[in-house]
């Protein structure tokens, strides 16, 4: 189970520490109700939407450098995997598309249905072990009957 939890050493931060940090800057998606996928960082923040806005964030000041929209909701952590001598980002959305961008433009480099199941959803992040990816996929099949 993934707790998050870091020791004040990992975190680099203290408990006494904690109440005096000051938020430095927050970043909306236009139009948007909810961004319900954890933040990635590589480079940049990644961060993926309910509308299914992909934004690449500079980590020092609130300005998006880049945008990129799915077909659907983005609910996962965005997945950095070695590519070549680079990197692409791995993620899916809630309608069962899977993407891979290229790291420095933002350019869509494929996407795929891992799944052909009209119910099927993509809510966990992906994970790559030995230079395989692993998507997980669910289903709303339960909820339509």
């Amino acid at each position: 189970m993934n707790t998050r939890y870091q020791t004040a050493e990992q975190a680099g931060l203290s408990m006494k520490q904690v109440r005096h940090l000051k938020l430095k800057w927050a970043l909306g998606f236009p139009g948007d109700v909810t961004a319900f996928a954890a933040p990635t960082f590589e480079r940049h923040a990644l961060r993926g939407s309910a509308g299914g806005m992909v934004q690449a964030v500079t980590q020092k000041q609130a300005v998006c450098i880049g945008c990129f929209q799915a077909n659907g909701p983005v609910r996962a952590a965005i997945l950095p995997v070695r590519n070549g001598s680079t990197y692409s980002l791995v993620f899916g959305d809630l309608i069962g598309w899977v993407y891979s961008l290229d790291v420095k433009t933002g350019k869509e480099l494929w996407k795929r249905r891992v799944e052909d199941h009209e119910a099927a959803r993509l809510t966990g992040s992906a994970v790559a072990l030995n230079g395989v990816v692993f998507i997980p996929a669910a289903s709303w099949r339960n909820a339509l009957h």
